[in-house]
């Protein structure tokens, strides 16, 4: 059993035509920690995390800001082959405020020993998908899970992290700025015409 992992999940943002009436893009990052279980005799020769218990936010920011300490879920999935979609791959609640993270496509991006930490097994998977908080727009994101530790106990450390890009400041408001644009320059056209 691994007895931590890292993951992450970074999120594009597009919210440059977004009229006022749609909710918010996700926005920040959280961070998990706990305890991962692998098939195989040890990290170099697994194919699939099989199980995740004891998975909390570890640090939570933008809009997962105040979640830290929440129980989470994570539900087990293969790396070799990779086998997509995972509706909710992992999620967690804060009163009725649902957060989870639908994972779209996988990749196995390394596993083996490191140079820099001998006697070490390393697991690490990253892929796409979307991100959900209710109340929110749904997020295109990325996932990185990072899984490492001794192969005499099969022990590895595990987290996720959902990171929010916001648009920058002064993006046009989508069909507002562009029907007033659109009026002011046919304003122009038309007074062009009248002078000349």
């Amino acid at each position: 059993m691994y007895k931590n992992f890292i993951a992450a999940a970074s999120l594009a943002a597009f919210a440059a035509t977004a009229s006022p009436g749609q909710a918010a893009v996700i926005t920040g990052t959280v961070d998990f920690t706990g305890t991962t279980a692998i098939n195989g005799t040890g990290p170099l020769d697994a194919s699939a995390f099989t199980s995740f218990t004891g998975v909390a936010v570890d640090v939570g920011t933008g809009a997962y800001s105040g979640t830290v300490g929440t129980a989470a879920t994570l539900k087990p999935f293969s790396f070799n082959p990779t086998i997509t979609p995972i509706s909710a791959l992992w999620s967690f609640s804060v009163g009725s405020t649902v957060y989870s993270f639908d994972l779209t496509s996988l990749v196995k991006d390394f596993q083996g020993v490191p140079a820099d930490a001998p006697g070490l097994g390393t697991i690490r998977v990253s892929g796409t998908g979307t991100a959900h908080i209710t109340g929110y727009t749904d997020t295109p994101a990325s996932f990185v899970l990072h899984a490492s530790g001794g192969l005499a106990d099969l022990q590895l450390a595990f987290g996720s992290s959902t990171a929010g890009t916001p648009p920058p400041s002064g993006v046009p408001d989508g069909g507002n700025t562009l029907l007033l644009l659109g009026s002011a320059l046919s304003g122009l056209a038309f007074l062009r015409c009248r002078l000349a």
